[in-house]
């Protein structure tokens, strides 16, 4: 069972999404990495009216209407229209292989601007400053994430 609905705040539709019926009103889960979770953050004590559009019996059909209204009601990214749907067609998860053009786009944000000498010094810093951890049997130094995957207990130096 899977239903697409509509976020709206004031009249203008602001978000179009799909999933399990009860997800429309789980702003929790929403971050703040995406306009959408920066929106619903920002209004969170509003009142945002949520249209169930439709209930459909396999995610395909959900998933098929959710791209036809972005279609129609045009996102805000390309000046076409107030969404604040970051891709046309829901989520990356969704897809198998992400378009090019949509790719591009991803990556002409940070793509070309030019970083100071103050800037680069910052990140440097930044870098230094992470905690770095040693494996006690081979000597092996590194960040936390990597280094308790491949050793400590998994080391293939442990006796």
């Amino acid at each position: 069972m899977a239903q697409t609905y509509i976020h709206f705040l004031d009249r203008v539709p602001r978000y179009v999404g799909e999933g399990k019926p009860g997800r429309e009103m789980d702003f929790s889960r929403r971050r703040n990495y995406t306009p959408h979770g920066r929106w619903l953050n920002k209004h969170r004590d509003e009142h945002i009216c949520v249209l169930v559009t439709s209930r459909h019996s396999d995610k395909v059909g959900a998933k098929l209407q959710e791209q036809g209204l972005i279609m129609w009601l045009g996102r805000k990214i390309e000046n076409k229209g107030p969404l604040l749907n970051f891709l046309p067609y829901g989520t990356l998860q969704d897809l198998t292989r992400v378009p090019d053009e949509v790719r591009k786009k991803l990556g002409d944000v940070s793509r070309g601007i030019p970083k100071t000498a103050q800037h680069k010094e910052k990140l440097r810093l930044a870098a230094n400053e992470r905690s770095r951890i040693q494996c006690p049997h081979c000597g092996t130094t590194g960040d936390p994430g990597p280094m308790t995957r491949w050793h400590f207990e998994n080391c293939k130096h442990k006796l």
